[in-house]
């Protein structure tokens, strides 16, 4: 029926190269909970004590770690404990490195010795580098793999849950990971009614999808003056206000030839791209 089922066929095919569990379908967001907890065991899930649950995926020999791990547990002393119960999940290279690293740490830690659960808990949250947080509910539920960024934005936890949640529209200079892997809407620049528009279609898109983010066929940027605005403004040799539209997987990208303020005007470029009207660019 033509029905996707994973994006991530390489990976199902090298853990499973005989295809005997296809259909690789992930699991749903109750399964994912429920792997969690079962993986995190009794012990450590009890210590939780009602509280949401933030894995921590950090080692020692990664800089960028060594200097989240410390804000991170200035956060958790100074409030953010008592919302939340952190679990670090080790990724160094041997059982010594990490115990001189989580004396650094304030809160528990998955086993060193259970690298099988290590893993299972990297496949499960997506993990692709570290560091990484990723925070769920109480029952076990994901509420979010981009913990990170989110707990810099509320380090107490006052907005859980609701101002952690993936949102559907995103600054690029804040996290432009989606920019290299989707199709994605840009209001680049300052102006306020094109922001505001593209936030418009974003939230439609999202109920659409029956507000999940992987369910949305494009992802939504603003582009406010910041390091990766200026690296797309390069990119695509341009300046200023302008709603763009990319497909850098494919290398392609659409500049809007005329100003946008409203959610129609959008809508009537992105209905102009998939109709295959508008101009469309190429890198280098």
């Amino acid at each position: 029926d033509a029905k996707l089922i994973t994006k991530d066929g390489r990976a199902a095919v090298s853990k499973d190269p005989s295809g005997e569990k296809y259909p690789w379908k992930p699991p749903s967001k109750a399964e994912v909970g429920q792997l969690v907890l079962s993986t995190l065991g009794k012990d450590l899930v009890a210590k939780s004590n009602g509280k949401y649950i933030g894995l921590y995926f950090s080692a020692h020999w990664c800089p960028p770690c060594r200097g989240f791990t410390p804000k991170l547990a200035e956060y958790y002393k100074n409030g953010l404990k008592d919302k939340m119960e952190i679990i670090f999940v080790s990724s160094d290279r041997d059982e010594a490195s990490f115990k001189e690293y989580f004396a650094e740490q304030p809160w528990s830690a998955l086993p060193y010795s259970d690298r099988r659960g290590k893993e299972v808990l990297s496949e499960l949250c997506g993990v692709e580098g570290i560091p990484t947080f990723a925070v769920f509910n109480p029952d076990g539920s994901l509420l979010t793999t981009e913990g990170r960024g989110m707990v810099v934005s509320d380090p107490t936890g006052a907005t859980l849950p609701d101002g952690w949640k993936p949102q559907p529209i995103k600054d690029c200079n804040d996290d432009p990971e989606d920019l290299n892997s989707e199709m994605c809407i840009v209001a680049l620049g300052t102006d306020e009614a094109l922001a505001k528009a593209v936030k418009e279609v974003a939230l439609k898109y999202y109920e659409k999808a029956g507000q999940e983010i992987e369910e949305m066929p494009y992802r939504f940027y603003t582009a406010p003056p910041g390091g990766v605005t200026d690296k797309v403004k390069s990119l695509f040799k341009i300046d200023g206000n302008h709603l763009v539209i990319t497909d850098l997987p494919n290398g392609e990208y659409y500049i809007c030839p005329e100003p946008v303020s409203d959610a129609a005007g959008v809508e009537e470029f992105l209905e102009s791209v998939k109709d295959g009207e508008a101009r469309k660019k190429t890198l280098g």
